[in-house]
């Protein structure tokens, strides 16, 4: 099973086919312009009017949570989209001037099969194992998260051999090109990504 997630803000592609549609706040308006169909719409809806959301999407079951809360938006809709046990969550989103929100979208990563997609980038976690990747981006970035041991890049332009990347270490940035990423231990953040 296949869900997308789509968070503000928009506008974006859309990349993936899904079995489940989450729409997180305003989100929901821009999926009605691409007439694309919503299972779900979450928020606390505390930077989109809810009234209006409930007034335009009545078939559509919302998950409305308080304002003062842990979670941000696209944790409560990722939790959403885990109860489905899905084989992969698309998170959609850009970047915008919020910084803080990109890194905690970023680390979604972490709870489960989610792949984070837009225009600009696609980032993922890699576990141990032998991964082939197939790069469609002209670079290709991996970050330690936190620590990873036995690294080992093939017919990337540069390659590594039984590394350890570490969280603050930069040598895994701008590598281009497909092939084959193992790593032992630990846990990789691939951000794939276009200038």
């Amino acid at each position: 099973m296949v869900v997308n997630i789509f968070a503000p803000p928009v506008p974006y592609a859309i990349q993936t086919e899904a079995d489940y549609t989450i729409a997180v706040e305003s989100a929901a308006f821009f999926l009605q312009e691409q007439k694309h169909p919503i299972d779900l719409i979450v928020g606390d809806f505390d930077s989109s009017d809810y009234a209006s959301i409930q007034k335009t999407f009545p078939e559509v079951a919302i998950q409305k949570h308080a304002a003062v809360k842990d979670e941000t938006d696209s944790m409560l809709a990722v939790m959403a989209a885990l109860e489905k046990n899905p084989d992969t969550i698309y998170l959609y989103t850009n970047a915008g001037v919020r910084f803080d929100h990109m890194e905690a979208n970023l680390r979604l990563l972490l709870q489960g099969p989610v792949v984070l997609l837009n225009d600009h980038i696609k980032a993922y976690v890699l576990t141990p194992g032998r991964h082939v990747i197939e790069n469609s981006h002209p670079y290709l970035s991996l970050f330690g998260a936190p620590l990873v041991q036995g690294l080992t890049l093939e017919g990337f332009a540069y390659s590594l051999t039984d590394a350890k990347l570490e969280y603050g270490d930069t040598i895994g940035i701008s590598n281009q090109g497909s092939g084959v990423i193992t790593l032992k231990e630990g846990r990789v953040l691939v951000i794939e990504a276009r200038d």
